[in-house]
């Protein structure tokens, strides 16, 4: 069970890094070519693109951290990043809202069933 959660947990791990690396990537374009521009309101667009930004660079610190730190358990910082999906879900647009707290959330329960299996 101790080997599954680990596996499992991993596996879950580099989806999420991979997600979240090319998330970091699409909002640190917009940001460095100035998209916050385009908007009617700069300063709100520029504090948008930011906030999403920080929250895809923790999302991969988090699954780089428990890629790499196979006996720590994360589910803190999974609980974390499920909240912040979860506040963020009403905000994005085309349904990515919904796939980024459902990945959030495999995250959770695999940092939970390693938490769980370690516990004994």
């Amino acid at each position: 069970m101790k080997k599954l959660s680990i596996i499992l947990r991993t596996a879950v791990s580099v989806i999420v890094a991979i997600i979240a690396l090319a998330m970091m990537i699409i909002e640190a374009i917009l940001l460095f070519t100035g998209d916050f521009l385009l908007f009617e309101g700069a300063f709100l667009a520029f504090v948008q693109i930011l906030l999403r930004l920080l929250v895809a660079g923790s999302a991969f610190a988090t699954a780089l951290f428990a890629i790499i730190k196979l006996k720590r358990r994360f589910l803190f910082e999974a609980v974390c990043l499920l909240g912040a999906t979860a506040a963020m879900l009403p905000f994005i647009t085309n349904g990515f809202g919904l796939y980024f707290f459902l990945l959030a959330l495999v995250f959770a329960g695999s940092c939970l069933l390693d938490w769980y299996a370690n516990k004994n």
